[in-house]
């Protein structure tokens, strides 16, 4: 990739090697300036309304893991759901899961707030076929 192609990126999944490894591929090709981790949804839904007040930096992507134990990434989707059109823009969000059930894909597709689905962990390749909405 080169060069740094977005500001701020949220890592949000209960699994601490999952986001170990794919923060670690994050950085390797200079994905974002800041890349924030979240291990719940409830710390992800806390920061982003905070985002949306102008606080801390919006995310301009989200890497969501669909299973979490209590919230998990449809909460947090029903959390994003619920913000103004003009702030949602702002942001890509791409659904994780460690899953190669076809139906997960395709429930997260059905989502207009998910740009794309990613069987974990991320890798180089897949970052490059990602397809966002501008980068920073």
């Amino acid at each position: 990739m080169g060069e740094v192609v977005y500001k701020t990126v949220w890592l949000i999944d209960d699994d601490s090697l999952s986001n170990f490894v794919n923060e670690a591929i994050l950085n390797s090709q200079q994905f974002a300036r800041k890349i924030v981790v979240f291990n719940n949804v409830q710390e992800a839904l806390y920061s982003l309304d905070l985002a949306v007040n102008g606080k801390v930096d919006f995310p301009d992507v989200i890497f969501l893991d669909m299973y979490m134990p209590g919230l998990d990434g449809w909460d947090f989707l029903a959390g994003f759901r619920d913000l103004p059109a003009e702030i949602k823009l702002k942001c890509s969000m791409c659904m994780l899961s460690s899953s190669i059930d076809e139906t997960n894909a395709l429930k997260a597709k059905q989502e207009e707030d998910i740009t794309d689905f990613i069987v974990k962990p991320l890798t180089t390749e897949g970052l490059e076929s990602i397809k966002f909405s501008g980068g920073s």
